[in-house]
């Protein structure tokens, strides 16, 4: 099986600098402008199947590249959930919650916010995604799924340590950009990581 995941395009948040988390933020013009190109990208690939997360930001994606419409729902591909940090920049969690930042800066796996979920939760939902996936869909079946930053290098750090020997941290791939391509491939019964991060679709020499 071929799993593409793709994050969705760019929002007012994400201009602003503050935690989406599960919360709704909405696309800005150039998102929904690279929503189309990412669209245009993968119009001549055939999926055998649609998922997207239930945010507005990746819905609106997922109908883009696919106006039938026809995406199942899943709140397993939703972004970390941060609680009372949604909302909010870097400064005024620093400044509303000192006792509680310097976990956050160690990369603590364990560390949830106030009302949110720590890494090793998401990632057991990342876990529990792809599983379902392997089980579901036939070999050679390719799927879609329109997701967000923190859940796609969740599923890549489980598809690299499947059995959770490492802390549970991201391995440092860089950065998961607006509607970026990433492709996992199931062979054999093991997952593997593809590409990541591609985004020639936004470039100008793209055609």
């Amino acid at each position: 099986m071929l799993l593409y995941i793709v994050r969705h395009g760019q929002t007012d948040y994400n201009i602003i600098r503050r935690i989406q988390g599960q919360s709704n933020s909405q696309l800005t013009d150039l998102g929904r402008q690279q929503a189309a190109l990412l669209a245009k990208r993968l119009a001549h690939t055939t999926f055998n199947a649609f998922y997207t997360s239930d945010l507005d930001r990746a819905m609106d994606t997922a109908k883009t590249i696919h106006p039938i419409g026809d995406f199942v729902l899943d709140k397993r591909l939703r972004e970390r959930a941060f609680g009372q940090w949604q909302g909010l920049n870097y400064m005024e969690i620093k400044k509303e919650f000192p006792e509680l930042i310097s976990r956050y800066e160690s990369y603590d796996p364990t560390f949830a916010p106030p009302g949110g979920e720590s890494w090793n939760q998401m990632r057991e939902r990342a876990k529990s995604f792809i599983d379902d996936m392997a089980s579901r869909h036939a070999n050679d079946d390719t799927v879609l799924a329109v997701s967000h930053g923190g859940l796609i290098k969740a599923i890549m750090a489980v598809v690299c340590d499947p059995e959770l020997k490492l802390p549970g941290l991201p391995t440092p791939t860089g950065p998961v950009d607006n509607t970026a391509i990433t492709k996992f491939t199931l062979l054999n019964g093991k997952w593997r990581l593809n590409v990541w991060n591609d985004t020639a679709h936004l470039e100008d020499n793209w055609n």
